[in-house]
Parts: structure tokens; C-alpha cells; sequence
């Protein structure tokens, strides 16, 4: 752990080193992929599996992904929201409606 400390604070402190400012995660299926592991942890796989298609959107450099509700049967509850800063992968608002 010293050696990867040493190596990570080197790299930081070089003249070379610029932030990576393009986004991570440059398209749905990446947002995506990202977001279920996280869900399925959550909220069981079956349960999100069952909220598919998603809806997915990328507003102002974050990924808006919701799941929704069949429309020919009698369903009740709701669905997942998260929000993925398409920078850095960081879940910025998770939520599970009733």
C-alpha cells in the first residue's frame, strides 16, 4: 500500500498531471451497465430486470436512468431513479418509489 500511496501522490504532484475532464461514461449502455449491479445489489436483480426498458437520458453531464412499469397489466409501485455523473461515475441520487 506505501508503494501504490507513494506512486498516486507522485503522479498528482507531476507538472504533467491534468485532471481527466471528458466523461466516463459516454453513452447509455455504459450508464447502464453501471447502474444495474448497484440496483440488483439494492433492490433485488429480479425486481429491476422487471422494470425494464429503461428510460435513459443524459442532461447536463448526468445520466437520468428510471425504470418502468409494464402498461398492459395492473401494477403497483414504482420504479427506480439514479442519476451518474457521466464525469467521474458517481451515483449522485438513488431511489426506489413505492
Amino acid at each position: 500500500e506505501l508503494m501504490a500511496r507513494q506512486i498516486v501522490q507522485n503522479a498528482l504532484s507531476s507538472k504533467n498531471y491534468k485532471p481527466f475532464y471528458e466523461p466516463l461514461i459516454k453513452d447509455k449502455e455504459t450508464a447502464i451497465a453501471m447502474a444495474e449491479p448497484i440496483l440488483f445489489k439494492l433492490y433485488s436483480k429480479k425486481n429491476i430486470i422487471d422494470e425494464r426498458p429503461y428510460e435513459c437520458y443524459l442532461i447536463d453531464g448526468y445520466w437520468f436512468i428510471s425504470g418502468t412499469l409494464p402498461k398492459n397489466k395492473n401494477v403497483s409501485g414504482g420504479v427506480f431513479e439514479i442519476i451518474i455523473n457521466s464525469k467521474n461515475g458517481e451515483v449522485v441520487k438513488l431511489i426506489h418509489e413505492k
